[in-house]
């Protein structure tokens, strides 16, 4: 999850309602701000579709980069207080005929989460998983939530990792951001 992140810039793009790529639409609020992957900033190897991921963050930093290298990621988060990821996900993507099936092939690859919870619930009209985890190790200081969604049988997820001292400080926005979410067809 954080390791793809890492290749981003984030700049500002203030005053948006609306951002859209090919696979889905979200709407942000006024002051955050946003990067859509394209080719020049998503390695190859990373398997990651150009336009298929949005990464936002509050206004709190202004300008920052996310580096490639996990330290340096985590130093900025020390600072930015949350990100959040709005996806197809390219790590499992399969055609998978049950949510399940997807939420429990990504969820083995999270090493660095304590679940604590899940429960279903909606995201874009479709049937979601949402996960509350714990960070581990390097990761201790975070909060997580995660929804897994499948649209066409195609794997997505939408992310929030904040803080634990801003968990809560950008966690009514992060909810409003995943009840915008629709999906394009």
């Amino acid at each position: 999850m954080i390791l793809f992140v890492s290749y981003f810039l984030i700049t500002n793009v203030y005053g948006l309602e609306k951002v859209t790529n090919k696979y889905f639409s979200i709407n942000i609020p006024d002051n955050w701000i946003h990067q859509k992957s394209s080719d020049s900033l998503t390695p190859s190897l990373l398997k990651i579709a150009s336009s298929s991921v949005i990464v936002l963050a509050p206004p709190v930093l202004g300008n920052f980069s996310v580096f490639n290298e996990t330290k340096e990621f985590l130093q900025n988060m020390q600072i930015a207080g949350a990100i959040c990821i709005f996806s197809q996900d390219q790590y499992n993507l399969s055609n998978y005929d049950k949510l399940e099936d997807y939420v429990r092939a990504k969820t083995l690859n999270q090493k660095d989460l304590n679940i604590i919870s899940m429960e279903e619930t909606t995201a874009g009209n479709e049937r979601a998983i949402r996960i509350y985890a714990d960070g581990i190790g390097e990761f201790a200081n975070f909060k997580y939530i995660e929804y897994l969604i499948l649209h066409d049988k195609k794997p997505y997820f939408i992310s929030y990792s904040a803080r634990v001292a801003d968990y809560y400080t950008y966690l009514a926005e992060f909810d409003k951001l995943v009840k915008s979410l629709t999906f394009g067809d």
